[in-house]
């Protein structure tokens, strides 16, 4: 079933997607479009993601089943920071 986390932008948003998607890449994601629509594949998960402003919604389309969506927000509200973002 398919989630959503809103995050709040707290830096400059284009540095805080850079930071998200060198962190992402690291871990295998690759990602299409650009600073304000696109997607994402990998470690077997799938989804998309939309910049509004100082909001950045990502939604989880597909994940491993043992993965729990509450282990995905505690991860997501952990790294967050460090981004340049908090967790809503």
């Amino acid at each position: 079933m398919a989630f959503t986390l809103t995050f709040n932008i707290t830096a400059d948003p284009a540095t805080t997607l850079a930071k998200l998607f060198a962190e992402g890449k690291k871990a295998g994601v690759q990602f299409t479009g650009d600073d304000q629509q696109g997607a994402f594949a990998g470690c077997s998960a799938k989804g998309t993601y939309a910049v509004n402003g100082r909001e950045l919604r990502v939604t989880v389309t597909e994940k491993p089943f043992f993965i729990t969506e509450s282990l995905v927000r505690n991860q997501a509200r952990e790294k967050a920071p460090a981004w340049g973002a908090v967790l809503v």
